[in-house]
C-alpha cells in the first residue's frame, strides 16, 4: 500500500508497512513504531486486557486467538500532506479468518462474518441498527473504531 504525500518539495510515496519487518526497514520506523506502541497502550488501557505468555491459556485449555496490526497514513485534505496531528495510525485487532478456524476447531459454532475486530459495544451496535431502519438501509457491515476496547466479555443478546 503507497500512499502520495504532498510535501514542500512535491510529491512523495509513503509505504505503508505490512509487517514488523517492513516497520523496521521503514524510513519513517519511528513514527511507525510511535504508532504502534500507542495503539497498544489504547488497547491495553482497558479493564480487563493484558498481555499474558502464550502458554497460560494454552495449558488452561482456552484458544489464543491470533492478532493483526492494520496501519494507515492519514492525509490532510486541505493541503494533501501528512495529517499535523495523528499522521501514522496503527490499529491492533483479532484476525478475523483465523479466529474463525480457531473457534470451529474448539467446536464453536458461530454464524461469523470475517472481521478484524471482533467486538463492539452494544450501544454502538443498536445506533447502526436503528439508523439502517429508520433510513431502510442494508447493512452487510459496520466500521466501529477501536471498537476491541468496549467489547463485553460475556455474549449478550441485543435486544
Amino acid at each position: 500500500n503507497v500512499v502520495d504525500v504532498a510535501t514542500p518539495s512535491g510529491v512523495h510515496q509513503f509505504k505503508v508497512p505490512a509487517s514488523a519487518r517492513e516497520v523496521a526497514a521503514s524510513p519513517q520506523r519511528d513514527s511507525w513504531l510511535a504508532a504502534d506502541t500507542k495503539a497498544l497502550d489504547a488497547l491495553l488501557s482497558w479493564a480487563g486486557n493484558r498481555l499474558v505468555p502464550v502458554s497460560v491459556p494454552a495449558t488452561a485449555g482456552l484458544p489464543v486467538v491470533p492478532c493483526v496490526t492494520q496501519r494507515k497514513i492519514k492525509i490532510d485534505p486541505a493541503t494533501g500532506g501528512l495529517d499535523k496531528r495523528n499522521a501514522f495510525k496503527s490499529r491492533h485487532c483479532v484476525d478475523g479468518g483465523r479466529q474463525r478456524q480457531l473457534l470451529d476447531r474448539y467446536g464453536v459454532n458461530v454464524g461469523h462474518v470475517e472481521t478484524s475486530s471482533s467486538v463492539a459495544d452494544d450501544l454502538c451496535i443498536k445506533l447502526t441498527l436503528a439508523d439502517a431502519a429508520l433510513h431502510d438501509r442494508d447493512t452487510a457491515k459496520a466500521d466501529v473504531p477501536n471498537a476491541y476496547l468496549h467489547g463485553q466479555r460475556q455474549p449478550r443478546p441485543i435486544t
